[in-house]
């Protein structure tokens, strides 16, 4: 009986890493000390961590936590805090409810976390400020930079998701909208900044989270994610319909007619596989708001690749064919 107790109550890395994540970006944003910016706030995640994953269940995590927190200083009651805002579109958007999780947390440690949100930090943030106030803007401050970033320390990958993951929690407008709930997001990110197979493995990962957000504004590229699509493009341009790609444009006639390349050929598979899977395979890397806007800015994920040429299978005129053409660097 106590040993299944025990195991019913032990609790999985991933949580204990959300866990973390969320406890660390609220402390950074309402802890009147660290929000003030007296601590390395990097430094303490990285130090707070192999603690949080030596926990076996909520009673030690939140043990740790309380520790940590009642080391970071007094915090004064605060008169304006209550003033909080229930605009309907606010409350819809911005959610602190992990904090009641008694799963995750004791009591304890949920009514110190609700302390802390109750007498907040006030007046002008270390970590973010209102860059242009006619359109509430924000501007990211005092974020150390790792200009020697190595992508197998894990301390530094899981960094990388801590921070921009509270950043669109605490600040990005239309988080409400995302398909996806930002919570199980983190879930699932989780893992794969804990285990990339490899550096772009890992450069995938941050595309995906950063593609997450849902919003066509989303955009990360680097040497990595530029090699995993590919350097080499066929030269049109296209449209996805039905599962199929249609050619709608050159943009080099020239080298278009040396392939015999048709506007209004229908190609249905590259390289053997259907359009349709190629996208659904690479749906998660292509930023956009909804399904329709992913299609629009899936020009570099379906023919792209690393060598200079490419099978395909397309329609013309009612007729099937296959054939191999040409695919170019695109400059």
């Amino acid at each position: 009986m106590g040993n299944s107790l025990f195991a019913q109550n032990k609790l999985t890395q991933t949580e204990k890493l959300a866990t973390l994540a969320k406890v660390w970006g609220f402390l950074k944003y309402y802890h009147p000390e660290v929000a003030d910016g007296k601590y390395n706030w990097d430094e303490e995640l990285f130090k707070i961590l192999p603690e949080i994953k030596k926990s076996k269940n909520k009673e030690q995590l939140s043990q740790t936590y309380l520790e940590w927190i009642n080391k970071l200083g007094k915090i004064k009651k605060c008169k304006r805090c209550d003033k909080n805002t229930d605009l309907e579109y606010f409350n819809k958007n911005f959610d602190l409810n992990w904090i009641n999780n008694r799963h995750l947390f004791t009591k304890e440690l949920s009514q110190k976390l609700k302390f802390i949100e109750a007498n907040r930090h006030q007046g002008k943030k270390y970590y973010v400020a209102v860059e242009h106030k006619s359109v509430g803007n924000i501007d990211i401050s005092n974020e150390i930079e790792y200009k020697n970033f190595d992508w197998k320390n894990e301390n530094l990958r899981l960094l990388s998701l801590f921070r921009y993951w509270n950043i669109v929690a605490y600040f990005f407008p239309y988080k409400y909208q995302t398909d996806t709930n930002w919570n199980d997001v983190l879930n699932k990110m989780i893992p794969k900044f804990l285990h990339p197979k490899d550096e772009m493995g890992f450069h995938l990962a941050m595309l995906e989270l950063i593609v997450s957000i849902d919003d066509s504004h989303g955009i990360f590229s680097t040497d990595k994610t530029n090699i995993f699509f590919g350097y080499y493009w066929i030269p049109a341009k296209f449209k996805l319909i039905d599962g199929k790609a249609i050619l709608t444009e050159f943009f080099n006639n020239k080298l278009a007619k040396r392939d015999d390349l048709k506007i209004g050929d229908v190609i249905t598979t590259v390289n053997n596989k259907k359009v349709s899977k190629i996208f659904k395979e690479k749906e998660k890397y292509i930023n956009g708001s909804n399904i329709s806007r992913k299609k629009a800015n899936a020009f570099y994920s379906i023919f792209n690749g690393s060598s200079d040429s490419v099978q395909i299978e397309f329609i013309r005129n009612g007729k099937t064919f296959k054939k191999t053409i040409k695919r170019y660097l695109f400059k």
